[in-house]
């Protein structure tokens, strides 16, 4: 039987793949995952990565679960390619405190402004 942790990675990497922008039903009583992290030469580390859209309440989970993996490793940034999930997702703290980074689609709706 899969853990909590293995069904969260699982409904993340699906849903990644699949391109799937369904919010899945979420448990109220959820914890923080800290998750294997993949090293080279793992293939997941070469797999396209997806635009997340829309930013809801799995994406915010996944985010917060990257930083505890992060801060448990311990290190300063962690891409959700190096837990599994081909999203581009980015976590980082390098001292002045953490942030993170969440990419969906280039806007194509108005002209870049020149310099």
């Amino acid at each position: 039987m899969p853990t909590g942790h293995d069904q969260r990675l699982t409904r993340y990497a699906l849903r990644a793949v699949s391109g799937d922008t369904r919010r899945p039903a979420l448990s109220s009583a959820a914890t923080m995952a800290i998750f294997p992290i993949r090293i080279y030469p793992d293939p997941v580390l070469r797999m396209e990565t997806r635009p997340v859209e829309p930013v809801d309440d799995d994406i915010r989970r996944l985010v917060d679960d990257m930083f505890e993996t992060m801060y448990q490793a311990p290190g300063v940034g962690l891409a959700a390619p190096q837990i599994g999930i081909p999203l581009r997702v980015v976590v980082c703290d390098i001292g002045e405190g953490p942030f993170h980074l969440i990419t969906g689609r280039p806007s194509t709706s108005r002209p870049l402004a020149r310099a």
